[in-house]
């Protein structure tokens, strides 16, 4: 009988060493065996192994990144390239303490990632569709710098990042939002827009017989040194776009200034859509929840008539703040903090692209965009 059981053991074992060295065999293979990442004076692989995490998040915009932890101003320049694919959770109790944390959180907010805060937290995660670090590193300066000891396992075998983004899915829908979702914020200042080129990043350019590009001929601020030209000569069929996530209430916020005017007074501002559209062919209508824009030297918007609300001087920026809810299928209007209420010109239930649209049939006029911000507000 002993003899039996001691003959099992040892096949048991045997199976066991045979199914650790198959399964060795198969990561070696697929290239899905782990990692172990160290922080330290002497070994830095942490920081280098982030790095070219979020290298793959910015060139390939299928990919987003859930970070969980402490968070500060190291990686802020790094993931604005694709802050609006980033996710943070950071413990509350830091966040309320530590304006360190607190400014690189808001910073990240401004430049259209989402953030909460969840007071349970304890966990380090970095994580994107492909691949997680777990362990005790943070994405903030020392970690990465190698002044404090960090010890990390990096893996991109499917099963441990789907478990992983179960886990931060099921964190996140706990936690609490540090504030309003912004999905776009871009100044146009950014290293990635380059004068004299079409704006990037963020927008996509149609290109047709005007021209949109990044300038920095007019300021708008001290601070300010770019900002968005658009070009409309006659016949013009060059569009700017921003797409976003669907949403039902939302806030853009954004200056403009009206460099000239063609013969008919008129000039361009945003339009709110619904998708799909295609710019390439004329916008179908039904497709439009806001239309406004500047005619006979005014701001106006058209529901089944044109409504003139704000005359427009040339050379001289305004601040306009659209506030669109969908359930009402209404919008209020702030210009300069003067405020105007609209209605939808088709009843769209929900919005997500915003775009410049030119008058084709007049002569040429120049008009400039500068700070625009998207915000969900529900």
């Amino acid at each position: 009988m002993h003899l039996k059981i001691e003959q099992l053991e040892a096949n048991y074992k045997e199976l066991a060493r045979e199914i650790v060295r198959v399964r060795q065999l198969l990561e070696d293979q697929y290239s899905l065996r782990p990692q172990f990442l160290e922080s330290s004076p002497l070994n830095k692989s942490f920081g280098e192994r982030v790095d070219d995490m979020i290298k793959q998040v910015i060139q390939n915009k299928s990919l987003s990144i859930n970070i969980m932890g402490y968070f500060d101003h190291n990686h802020v320049n790094k993931l604005q390239p694709c802050a609006e694919r980033v996710r943070i959770i950071s413990r509350d109790r830091d966040v309320k303490k530590d304006i360190t944390l607190l400014n690189a959180l808001n910073m990240m907010l401004g430049a259209g990632s989402e953030v909460r805060t969840n007071d349970q937290l304890h966990a380090r995660l970095i994580q994107t569709e492909k691949s997680v670090i777990v362990g005790s590193a943070d994405l903030e300066a020392d970690c990465i710098s190698g002044n404090r000891i960090d010890a990390c396992i990096w893996s991109n075998h499917p099963e441990i990042v789907e478990s992983t983004k179960i886990f931060f899915q099921r964190i996140w829908d706990k936690s609490e939002s540090l504030g309003e979702t912004i999905i776009l914020f871009d100044d146009f200042e950014g290293e990635e827009h380059k004068i004299n080129s079409e704006p990037k990043r963020n927008w996509e350019v149609y290109k047709g017989s005007g021209n949109i590009i990044v300038t920095d001929e007019i300021k708008r601020r001290p601070k300010s040194t770019r900002c968005v030209k658009i070009t409309s000569p006659n016949g013009s069929t060059t569009y700017m776009l921003y797409k976003f996530r669907e949403s039902k209430k939302l806030k853009i916020d954004y200056y403009l200034r009206q460099e000239e005017f063609n013969e008919g007074g008129n000039g361009a501002a945003f339009h709110v859509f619904h998708t799909p559209i295609n710019v390439d062919r004329p916008i179908p209508s039904e497709n439009e929840a806001i239309h406004m824009a500047i005619r006979e030297k005014e701001l106006y918007y058209y529901d089944t008539t044109h409504h003139h609300f704000y005359k427009i001087q040339p050379k001289k920026w305004y601040h306009i703040i659209l506030e669109i809810d969908c359930t009402e299928h209404k919008f209020t209007c702030y210009v300069n903090g003067e405020k105007f209420e609209g209605n939808f010109r088709y009843p769209l239930e929900n919005v997500d692209v915003i775009l410049t649209t030119p008058w084709r049939e007049r002569p040429e006029w120049t008009t400039y965009i500068d700070q625009v911000k998207i915000t969900k507000t529900a």
